[in-house]
């Protein structure tokens, strides 16, 4: 698929690219307030992502789906690691899995310097679900809200961030839905991939924010960017963490595109 091998060699030229992201600091130029905008990519914060963890962290690459005032709704453009949703089969909502506690300390606290966490805010996470007539949507199981500063996307944002539609399902049966937006699609980082990240040409799976009503059951979208489940113990399914950011008191932001 044409399309998508484009897709994919743009995406890993911007990840080659940023790890010498100096460069584009001489270019761009860290700024006080930011020009950010739905569709901008911007560095904040670092993790390993090249694989070669002698020569540190690499700075980590956002993509703005929101700017409410300066307060900006991003989601990681890679898929940065491999987590599994909740390594046990048992019973979990997002506020009691793993991949929500992974998020909002070991990934916090490695990403991100004290100063840079002070502007992620701290945002009450909706976890219900509600009438809305989305088959994938209505899979999810309710829980409490929750108030976390990193999380994933659940499949209604992700739905309403990337555009969408329905299709049918490999086997011609069941209906699914489509993402339609390109950011969709994912690559994952050659750190996630030497963790063992599934890829198929050239695109990666990665968690949405959902334990499914079936026992054991999360949600995910795939390298065909379509919504679906599985068991929440994969562990070949790599994280896209999302936050809301304020622009204006967040130091070290690097406009990329």
């Amino acid at each position: 698929m044409l399309r998508k091998r484009i897709l994919a060699a743009s995406i890993t030229i911007i990840l080659m690219l940023s790890m010498s992201i100096p460069a584009f600091a001489v270019v761009s130029g860290p700024v006080s307030v930011p020009d950010i905008r739905e569709g901008t990519i911007f560095t904040y914060g670092t993790y390993e992502q090249d694989g070669d963890e002698s020569n540190g962290q690499e700075p980590i690459l956002w993509l703005a789906l929101e700017n409410l005032e300066n307060d900006v709704l991003c989601i990681s453009v890679y898929g940065l690691d491999l987590v599994s949703y909740h390594p046990d089969y048992t019973d979990i909502t997002w506020e009691t899995c793993a991949l929500r506690e992974w998020m909002n300390d070991s990934f916090l606290n490695t990403a991100f310097t004290e100063e840079e966490q002070a502007s992620i805010l701290l945002k009450e996470i909706r976890n219900s679900n509600t009438t809305d007539s989305n088959t994938m949507w209505r899979m999810m199981k309710n829980s409490e809200p929750t108030e976390d500063k990193i999380f994933a996307l659940d499949c209604h944002e992700a739905e309403g961030y990337f555009g969408n539609r329905k299709a049918y399902s490999s086997g011609g049966g069941s209906v699914v839905t489509q993402l339609l937006a390109d950011p969709a699609y994912c690559v994952a980082t050659p750190y996630a991939v030497q963790q063992g990240a599934m890829e198929d040409d050239g695109f990666c799976y990665w968690w949405l924010r959902g334990a499914a009503t079936r026992t054991s059951y999360a949600a995910f979208v795939g390298p065909n960017a379509r919504e679906g489940t599985t068991h929440q113990f994969s562990s070949h399914i790599t994280v896209r963490p999302a936050m809301w950011l304020n622009v204006v008191t967040a130091p070290d932001i690097t406009v990329v595109a």
